[in-house]
């Protein structure tokens, strides 16, 4: 791994939102759920569909998470189970030794990059496809999932839009302008709670700035929190679930169960509207509420 540490030298600082790219590979559509085998700089990789256009591997004993889209592009993460690199800030997977990957993947090869923590990948990683085969990787992927970045999010402060940059989502708008996001780190919790965790940095059009963190318990819900800058012992919260794109309703008082459901309808809103402010509601969506 030491030319991990070299390449490194030369690349700058930068946070890498992981886990975006969406879509299948159509010329490894017919793969779904075989393992490829592939002759790589890095020893063999064994690359498994996980559906849902998620991929799991392992090489040298350590493990390769992450996402391919439509045009074969790879973004992820790679887990060091032997521990050489530099102890990152933060856990990806159970483990503080990782790195970023980015991945160019065709039919028959792949060329990239791969890096430690949070620096730019600097350390090329190249493939050439072996074989095909079925079976099992054995690498614990249950449950996992990608935010549903491309549709538009209901949430506490208004509409929330993800956008995307050469395939990656590192930037959104929230509130119909009011405000911006920068996306610095995603990654998957596998345990305790299932969740894809969405950290950055926001600023409105009042010149406020401060930082984010969305927990998607689901595709298209996620629990969050923000703060301002010089005040990350205040924190408040910041809710969110897929627009449904239906008509708000009339209001009134035509239902009458205590349910997220008739509320909605008695206030003429749309049951996304009312539950990211009132989250606790019987027959809202959030697994975990607060």
């Amino acid at each position: 791994m030491t030319k991990i540490i070299n390449s490194l030298k030369m690349a700058s600082v930068a946070a890498l939102a992981i886990h975006c790219a969406v879509g299948t590979s159509s010329a490894n559509k017919a793969k779904a759920q075989s393992i490829e085998y592939w002759n790589t700089s890095e020893g063999e990789l064994q690359l498994q569909s996980k559906g849902r256009n998620n991929y799991a591997g392992n090489f040298k004993g350590n493990m390769l998470l992450g996402a391919r889209s439509t045009t074969g592009n790879f973004t992820g993460h790679w887990i060091n189970s032997k521990r050489n690199t530099p102890r990152c800030n933060y856990p990806i997977n159970g483990s503080y030794y990782w790195g970023p990957v980015v991945l160019k993947f065709t039919s028959e090869s792949f060329r990239g990059k791969f890096g430690v923590c949070d620096y730019a990948p600097g350390a090329q990683w190249t493939g050439t496809i072996k074989m095909t085969g079925s079976g099992n990787s054995g690498i614990n992927m249950t449950g996992f999932f990608i935010p549903a970045y491309k549709k538009k999010f209901t949430t506490t402060f208004g509409p929330l839009i993800f956008k995307s940059s050469n395939g990656q989502y590192q930037t959104g708008s929230y509130g119909n302008g009011y405000g911006t996001i920068a996306i610095t780190n995603t990654y998957w919790r596998e345990s305790p709670r299932q969740e894809s965790e969405v950290n950055g940095t926001f600023s409105n059009r009042e010149g406020k700035q401060g930082g984010f963190r969305l927990n998607f318990e689901s595709e298209c819900v996620f629990s969050g929190e923000y703060w301002y800058n010089g005040q990350t012992n205040q924190k408040y919260p910041w809710h969110g679930i897929c627009s449904s794109g239906k008509q708000r309703p009339q209001g009134g008082w035509g239902c009458k169960a205590a349910t997220a459901g008739c509320y909605a309808e008695s206030a003429g809103m749309l049951v996304e509207e009312y539950c990211v402010k009132n989250p606790n509601t019987i027959g809202c969506p959030f697994k975990r509420r607060r």
